[in-house]
């Protein structure tokens, strides 16, 4: 599962958690889970920061997703259309930017 795998149908945060738990229990147990979301003009981000129960957990999810981190936790961008296309249901795709090293 890579990065540019991660497509959810949602624009919903509580769905992207929800969804995101499931994806990441592969790996182990998500320990903490924290999501903010970003309003730049027109877009609208959901910014993941991810802790796995054990650090041996975390490399194996960072390097099957190819996240890096920031303050020490995982980081998951991810780009929430927020925008409906005609004749379709406002929930839309949401795609995986990528993560943050620092």
């Amino acid at each position: 599962m890579r990065l540019n795998q991660l497509n959810f149908h949602t624009d919903d945060i509580e769905c992207l958690r929800s969804e995101l738990r499931r994806r990441c229990a592969c790996f182990g147990t998500v320990k903490q889970l924290d999501i903010v979301e970003s309003f730049q003009s027109v877009r609208r981000q959901a910014i993941c920061f991810l802790r796995m129960s054990t650090a041996a957990e975390e490399l194996a999810l960072a390097r099957e997703l190819g996240v890096g981190r920031f303050g020490g936790e995982l980081v998951i961008v991810f780009e929430l259309d927020t925008r409906p296309a005609v004749n379709e249901p406002r929930s839309a795709p949401l795609t995986a930017l990528g993560g943050l090293d620092a």
